[in-house]
């Protein structure tokens, strides 16, 4: 017999519990949502609006970080995964957006990008796969 929907959901989420995640983004409506989502998959979240406040994290005390693209200031989510992978190569990144006008910017930066709107099993099974060693291939 399966087990109950909400009962399978509740074990799937044992591989995130504890997990570090540094969110970055812009909207906060959004930020609000996803942080919900990512606190029921039993994560330690902490939130920063744009890429200037995220580089200024203490980055090494994180898991993953989760970035949206499109933001304000002066590097979007491409430019700062770059700094990212430059600054610490091991830290796995999962980008987000809605609308990416420019693919090709991602040719040699090797992350994976979840499209908006994503669900929450996609949002759960793409951070499982960025923790354990798929980290640095790009999803189109």
């Amino acid at each position: 017999m399966p087990l109950p929907k909400n009962r399978r959901s509740l074990d799937a989420t044992q591989g995130l519990a504890g997990l570090r995640v540094l969110y970055v983004e812009d909207e906060e409506d959004l930020r609000e949502v996803t942080t919900s989502l990512l606190k029921m998959l039993g994560c330690h979240i902490h939130c920063v609006p744009n890429a200037d406040d995220a580089v200024k994290e203490a980055l090494h005390e994180y898991d993953l970080v989760l970035s949206d693209v499109q933001m304000p200031g002066s590097m979007d989510g491409v430019e700062f995964a770059r700094w990212v992978l430059e600054h610490y190569p091991a830290l796995p990144i999962l980008l987000v957006s809605g609308y990416f006008s420019a693919p090709e910017r991602l040719k040699d930066v090797p992350v994976k990008v979840l499209k908006k709107p994503y669900s929450f099993e996609l949002l759960q099974a793409t951070m499982l796969a960025q923790l354990h060693g798929l980290k640095r291939s790009t999803l189109n």
